[in-house]
């Protein structure tokens, strides 16, 4: 009744107003609808995301923390039949029983949960199982996430097996560089000092960011290298650099641009070998082969010689010393018959060269000097140099007047120094050494291709190998000093270690090895983990040494043995060589002369002094302190 008692306008105003909530209604209904589709195409969009990631993504829930889903990358990743099967594990089950740092897996899964409810994500490195039983690191992020009233974990998982591969080699690499022999040095493409090994500390201590400018002795030089590198070039040469103590060093040095894969320049590198040893040893040598030719110019193995050519080539010797029947095996009298009974010793191969260079210091008029095998009756395999100046004739002939000096022991010095300067040149290279390393708390050893090649062996040889490969090998002298070396630097008690040793080659033989390598990780308690090094093979420098110790003496030898004296004095006047029959002669040790002056124990040659000295700075031969000079042109 109340109802039909309204007025016309109040019937009116909820009419109105009905029609405004109907309309209101409608507009909420469509942004529902439009919310839903959102959601949809955002549940769409997830699950294609979750289903093609590349890395194994999955949910767990409460309270079991079991898998409840997983996308098909779980099935690759921990080789499970289906995703059934994996939703009925664990964390831990997929898990060994315990992780690298000795916690359970199962405990340690539970923290990690923790976390990650607490906080709303949580990313760790953990390290799984596969069904195989095979383990692998992996990463893992755990994000919480609230859904229709429910709170769960989705979990990432990324398999790091590779990149932990490429992390070894990446080590082992480092590693490679930093326990070099040679000092390795990088600079910005700018050319600003920022890396130094542990050579590069050794010999040249801490240097500022402008190395051209405080280690190199010419600074031109210095300017010139840096300038050919920073403009995408090598340069390969020796240089003189500044030491540690700021000693001038003789240094090889193989400088290069490393650029990226777009052809910029991204560092500078600078590979050191100090050949200053080197270089004194060869500034030796060349002094014992000078005095070596002095002194035996008159000895067995040298042979002296003139010869002619007339015009028409033809070739015959005028004189030949006697000795040729102990340097080349044949007699004076049929080389004088025949030229040829000598040149047939002369290979083949090398009579169109030995005639061009001939030539060539006839055309100028100048010395000759010529290294050449000889091959002789006996089938020995004999080297000389033959030195020679050519003088022309009225007749258009030519007369050489030369020796034959046999150098044979020579050139095997030299080939021994060229193994040495071949070994050097393989260490530029950064490849040619042996590398090992060592898992001290596993008991594991890895090495190289080339630790095996340096004792004869291939690296599937030698496999499989342990700790106990390098005691199979080493010699027993070495052992026990090899042994203590090693012990010193686990314990701290060394930088690095660092020891000379031999081990024993496939041939039968031995091969020295220099050993270089660090603690390069220790756990928490200060406790080695992994030591890491490098094999050098020194044999051909073991051998030069030795080869060059031999020559020495062998010189002295000769110079002892002569049957008169040799005294022989600086420009100085100073006594510098004294042999044995000069010993004889004046009662007086070659130690107590060598060192005094000339005069003090041959008075009579005070007046004669000056001329002596003058000879020794013209390199004139003084026959006789009364007899005029007699000269000779080297």
């Amino acid at each position: 009744m109340r109802d039909s008692s309204k007025t016309k306008t109040q019937l009116i105003r909820e009419l109105n107003d009905l029609r405004d909530r109907l309309k209101d209604q409608k507009e909420k209904t469509a942004r529902l609808e439009k919310i839903e589709k959102v959601l949809f195409e955002i549940e769409e969009q997830y699950l294609k995301l979750f289903n093609s990631s590349l890395d194994a993504v999955m949910t767990l829930a409460p309270p079991t923390w079991h898998f409840t889903s997983g996308n098909a990358r779980i099935l690759d990743i921990f080789k499970v039949e289906s995703e059934e099967e994996f939703t009925s594990l664990g964390p831990w089950e997929i898990s060994p029983e315990r992780q690298p740092d000795g916690q359970l897996s199962m405990e340690k899964a539970r923290k990690m949960i923790a976390l990650a409810m607490e906080k709303g994500s949580h990313f760790f490195e953990w390290t799984h199982k596969r069904k195989s039983g095979e383990l692998f690191p992996a990463s893992v992020l755990l994000t919480r996430i609230n859904l229709e009233n429910k709170t769960f974990l989705q979990a990432t998982v990324r398999d790091l097996s590779e990149l932990k591969e490429e992390r070894e080699k990446l080590i082992i690499f480092k590693n490679a560089v930093e326990f070099s022999h040679d000092a390795i040095g990088m600079s910005t493409p700018e050319g600003k000092h920022w890396y130094q090994n542990l050579a590069f500390d050794q010999l040249f201590g801490k240097i500022d960011e402008n190395p051209q400018d405080s280690v190199y002795v010419d600074r031109k030089v210095g300017n010139e290298v840096f300038k050919t590198i920073m403009n995408g070039n090598p340069w390969v040469g020796e240089v003189k650099l500044y030491g540690k103590n700021k000693e001038i060093l003789d240094i090889l040095l193989q400088a290069y641009p490393i650029e990226d894969i777009s052809g910029n320049i991204i560092t500078l590198v600078g590979v050191h070998s100090n050949i200053t040893e080197q270089k004194k040893a060869e500034n030796a040598l060349r002094e014992s082969q000078a005095r070596f030719k002095s002194v035996t110019k008159n000895m067995m193995f040298v042979m002296v010689y003139q010869v002619m050519v007339d015009p028409e080539g033809n070739r015959k010797f005028t004189y030949v010393s006697d000795n040729i029947e102990q340097t080349n095996e044949v007699s004076a009298e049929a080389v004088l018959n025949d030229p040829m009974v000598l040149y047939k010793q002369i290979p083949p191969d090398y009579i169109d060269d030995l005639m061009k260079a001939e030539q060539a210091a006839i055309e100028k008029m100048t010395p000759f000097h010529y290294t050449i095998p000889f091959r002789l009756p006996s089938g020995k395999n004999r080297w000389f140099q033959l030195a020679s100046i050519p003088h022309p004739l009225q007749d258009g002939s030519i007369v050489w007047d030369g020796v034959q000096i046999d150098i044979t022991e020579q050139k095997e010095i030299q080939k021994a120094l060229q193994a040495q300067k071949d070994f050097t040149a393989n260490i530029l290279e950064g490849t040619n050494a042996g590398i090992w390393q060592w898992d001290i708390r596993e008991g594991k050893t890895t090495i190289n291709e080339r630790w095996a090649n340096i004792i004869g062996y291939t690296l599937e040889e030698l496999s499989p190998v342990d700790s106990s490969t390098l005691d199979r090998f080493i010699h027993p002298e070495d052992a026990i000093q090899t042994k203590t070396m090693l012990e010193n630097h686990i314990r701290g008690d060394s930088e690095y270690y660092n020891v000379v040793f031999r081990l024993a080659h496939k041939n039968g033989g031995y091969v020295w090895v220099n050993s270089r390598g660090k603690i390069i990780e220790r756990d928490q308690n200060g406790n080695p983990v992994r030591m890491s090094g490098t094999h050098i093979d020194i044999t051909d420098r073991m051998v030069a040494e030795e080869e060059l110790k031999k020559t020495r003496n062998y010189i002295q030898n000769i110079i002892d043995s002569m049957p008169s004296m040799l005294i022989g004095v600086t420009d100085q006047g100073i006594i510098n060589q004294w042999n044995r029959e000069a010993e004889k002669r004046f009662g007086i040790i070659s130690k107590d002369a060598c060192g005094r002056s000339v005069t003090d124990i041959l008075p009579h040659f005070s007046n004669e002094l000056q001329r002596i000295k003058e000879s020794i700075q013209k390199q004139e031969i003084l026959i006789n302190p009364k007899e005029r000079y007699l000269k000779k042109k080297y």
